[in-house]
Formats: structure tokens, C-alpha cells, sequence
């Protein structure tokens, strides 16, 4: 399983590498945290299941046979606390990439709020709890962890 920390830190060097901006942290009171492209803009509010291919033209890849097939992407464009959504390691790059195009470019004008929401619905604002990723049912998955 792999913890937030681990997580963001793969995002602050994805950012470096593609030349994109990321805070380290997974912060969502700038204005690139409230981004994403326009499929996203269809999306409910947190819902990671309806807007984890974001502005990028379909689901990402989450197909898994263990947990360490998997990594965490942070979608772009969101309201409330950040999704974080599991996906398939190869599928990562590509995915965390198209993500940070689309929060720069997000057009919903909500809110963000502090924290980070998994798949299971969990948010870690508040808990001293990392979310983790998870291969079940051969998927790619995030939880809020023990």
C-alpha cells in the first residue's frame, strides 16, 4: 500500500518532469486546484466515478493484480476536497499530466475545501490518517487508511 506522502511526493516530481505546475502538499486553496477540462464540468462534486478521466477523453486504466500495480492521481478539476482516484501504475503518468492540464483550465467556479477524498468516500482533512491504493477485484482503488 502506498501513503499520501509517498503519493504527493511522485506528483511534486511528475510536475518537475512535464514541466507543470503541483504543490507538493495536495493544497486546494490556489486557483490551479480548481481546474479541469470541460467533461470533468459534468461531473458531481467528488464524484471520482463520474470525472476520473477528467478532461482527458475517457476512464484511465485501473486494472491491477496486486497493490503495487497501482498508483494515485489527484484530479484537477473538483469541488470540495481533492478526489483521489487509484489507476493502473502505467496509466499514471499520462493521467496525473492530463489532470494538472485540467485544473489549470477548470471551469466550474466552486468551492475547494481542505483535505483529500477517496474512492470509498472517505475524506483524510482531520484524521492524521493517509489514503492508500488498493488492487480489489483486479481495480485500482483508493481508501482512507487505518
Amino acid at each position: 500500500m502506498r501513503s499520501l506522502v509517498a503519493f504527493l511526493g511522485s506528483v511534486a516530481l511528475l510536475a518537475c518532469d512535464s514541466g507543470s505546475a503541483s504543490t507538493s502538499n495536495g493544497a486546494s486553496d490556489d486557483a490551479s486546484a480548481d481546474g479541469g477540462g470541460a467533461d470533468a464540468a459534468d461531473a458531481s462534486p467528488n464524484d471520482a466515478t463520474a470525472s476520473d478521466a477528467g478532461g482527458c477523453g475517457g476512464p484511465y486504466d485501473k486494472t491491477c493484480l496486486t497493490a503495487d500495480d497501482c498508483l494515485m492521481v489527484a484530479l484537477g478539476c473538483y469541488c470540495g476536497a481533492q478526489p483521489i482516484i487509484g489507476v493502473a501504475k502505467s496509466a499514471q503518468p499520462a493521467a496525473q499530466a492530463c489532470e494538472t492540464d485540467a485544473g489549470a483550465t477548470c471551469t466550474r467556479g466552486c468551492a475547494n475545501a481542505p483535505g483529500h477524498v477517496a474512492e470509498d468516500g472517505q475524506n483524510d482533512e482531520g484524521t492524521g490518517r493517509n489514503l492508500e491504493v488498493l488492487c480489489d477485484a483486479g481495480m485500482c482503488h483508493t481508501v482512507l487508511g487505518p
